[in-house]
């Protein structure tokens, strides 16, 4: 909740919040008021008042202060807000697929634009393992639309040498969503291989349809999701372009 009212002669918006947390043998409840210029929106003070309850009961109070200052922007070097200038270098989010798993790994580039309606993806994330990670993968890849910088990802995938996966499937015993009522396939021929896309049926939670593929290629298993979220990508469309956009790391 916010309200206006002065800190030091500055007239301030007060946000309040209240609550409480826990610790293995105590208990804490507190009152945070945060002052922040009306004009500026900068903070002004927080100041926090609360108790522990840890069989006895005693009260507590924090103060601090915010003090800053406004310069000309003309006084700043060019580059003062570029994080490149004090040495940042962004993380390639591919450097996680250089170590060698004994298997062909797939992706889809750093960015993978198959046209249409279907968005821009990019790469968020990859990992690869030396060993099979249960329940038996050695890659592991996601990409988000390429236009929300900070979105999260909307496509995943886990990828098996075709043994792990032979592994995987054959002690499931009709355990996997895609073994269950309801859900529908279709056969997808590719160079090189084939892809299987599943169908499930739209419920209330999701709100549509949920789609998941097992590519096979060579002797690699690519299982592509969508995270459990709904996305332009749901569609069988959207996964044929995903499974008939795979190519080899290198």
């Amino acid at each position: 909740m916010g309200d206006t009212e002065t800190f030091n002669g500055r007239r301030a918006i007060v946000v309040v919040t209240e609550g409480e947390s826990r610790g293995e043998d105590e208990k804490f409840s507190f009152t945070d008021r945060l002052y922040v210029d009306a004009r500026t929106w900068l903070p002004l003070a927080i100041e926090t008042s609360g108790t522990i309850d840890y069989g006895p009961k005693a009260s507590y109070e924090t103060h601090a202060r915010y003090e800053h200052e406004f310069v000309d922007a003309g006084s700043l070097a060019p580059d003062f807000f570029d994080p490149a200038s004090i040495g940042y270098v962004a993380a390639d989010p591919a450097a996680g697929l250089a170590q060698d798993v004994r298997m062909t790994v797939y992706w889809l580039g750093r960015e993978f634009d198959p046209g249409g309606q279907l968005p821009k993806l990019a790469l968020r994330d990859a990992h690869t393992f030396a060993g099979d990670v249960p329940p038996g993968y050695r890659a592991t890849l996601s990409y988000a639309d390429a236009a929300d910088k900070f979105g999260p990802p909307i496509i995943g995938m886990q990828e098996f040498p075709r043994s792990a996966w032979d592994a995987l499937t054959s002690g499931s015993h009709g355990g996997n969503w895609w073994e269950q009522p309801g859900v529908t396939s279709d056969e997808l021929a590719l160079p090189g291989g084939r892809a299987v896309i599943f169908r499930g049926p739209s419920d209330r939670q999701r709100g549509s349809d949920r789609f998941l593929a097992h590519v096979y290629l060579g002797d690699t298993v690519i299982l592509v999701d969508d995270f459990d979220t709904p996305s332009t990508y749901n569609t069988a469309e959207g996964f044929r372009a995903l499974a008939q956009g795979l190519q080899p790391y290198k």
